[in-house]
């Protein structure tokens, strides 16, 4: 673990919480005579404080190796915790969601950059705060720069690449943040898919993750790069297995009952997100209608568009198709009154007969 110590005569509480749930340990000085005792108890890595205070107090800390890290005045909670992540870098649990757009190559070829700009902000649109968050943050997120900051949910687009970080606080379990990701990654990508004809491939990992604004690295995003690149393949965005075991270790249950709501296990074992059965309701009929209806448009358009030579791109949209109509039978008889023959892809269009 480590050591930082904030020094300060005015030193708040607030910023000793952040840090420490960003898996520092953190300690307060209020006065030179404080700071002497804890750097020499302690032997931190680091002393935080303002320019003033930290001249005030280098022959304290001169020869023992202890970094300084001058703070701004005024400088905001989240924007804090970054600055000591600069200067004394660690690993925060996090879940990583990588994805990706397929077709992405055409479509910037054929669409002008508004509509592409307006399919790539959706992908950013739909992330959540958990119980740990910077109570200043609002004012950080930038919704039209690279990184968008949503307190401890970020976002960040490069092409048709866009990674969803959440990191985790040291005490906020993973189990308790899974759930919201999982709910906003159905939305999104239904509503990508039915209303422009977007579909999506991509991971949803936990791991080990840095990121201080300028970088971000880390095993756990090693880990959802290579299962969406290697293991997701179809319009799927699929969960790593040993997500799945953490949480279900966690809440004690085999498997735990989110995976049974928010997922549909493939035939070659792998678990995705059942986002177009889990985002409609036999409930209202009429809206459940109009969500197929849209969605079965979308597949239909898409083998229009996709030349009958690229097989590659054909085996994705008869997956698409496949799972459309596979969701269809899966509640055709708690909804009885839908129209399935018309809501059904056909095996001709499938088939490219």
């Amino acid at each position: 673990m480590v050591k930082i110590i904030f020094f300060s005569p005015d030193a708040e509480g607030t910023a000793i919480r952040h840090l420490c749930l960003a898996g520092y340990v953190a300690l307060q000085a209020k006065t030179v005579e404080e700071l002497t005792r804890l750097v020499a108890a302690e032997q931190p890595a680091a002393l935080v404080g303002s320019e003033q205070q930290l001249h005030a107090c280098a022959q304290v800390i001169e020869g023992t190796g202890v970094k300084t890290i001058p703070l701004k005045s005024n400088i905001r909670l989240s924007s804090l915790v970054f600055e000591v992540m600069r200067h004394c870098p660690i690993y925060r649990k996090a879940i990583v969601t990588y994805l990706d757009i397929l077709g992405f190559r055409k479509l910037i070829e054929n669409e002008n950059p508004e509509r592409v700009r307006r399919i790539l902000h959706a992908t950013r649109d739909r992330i959540d705060v958990g119980s740990f968050g910077f109570e200043d943050a609002d004012d950080d997120g930038d919704e039209d720069g690279p990184l968008y900051r949503k307190d401890d949910a970020f976002t960040l687009n490069f092409s048709d690449l866009t990674l969803r970080l959440t990191l985790l606080s040291a005490k906020e379990a993973l189990q308790d943040r899974i759930s919201m990701e999982l709910r906003n990654l159905c939305e999104m990508q239904l509503d990508l898919a039915r209303k422009d004809g977007i579909f999506m491939r991509g991971a949803v990992s936990h791991g080990d993750l840095f990121m201080d604004g300028d970088y971000v690295f880390g095993p756990g995003l090693v880990r959802s790069y290579e299962l969406a690149e290697k293991v997701a393949v179809f319009p799927r965005i699929i969960l790593d297995p040993d997500l799945i075991k953490e949480v279900n270790r966690a809440t004690g249950k085999e498997p735990d009952p989110r995976w049974h709501y928010f997922c549909q296990r493939a035939d070659d074992g792998v678990y995705y997100l059942d986002y177009l059965f889990k985002s409609i309701s036999v409930r209202v009929p009429i809206w459940t209608e109009s969500v197929l209806q849209g969605h079965k448009q979308a597949i239909e358009e898409s083998f229009a568009r996709v030349s009958s030579t690229d097989q590659r791109a054909r085996q994705k949209l008869v997956w698409t198709a496949l799972y459309h109509n596979s969701t269809l039978r899966r509640f055709k008889d708690e909804a009885a009154q839908l129209p399935f023959d018309e809501l059904e892809i056909s095996e001709q269009t499938i088939s490219g007969t």
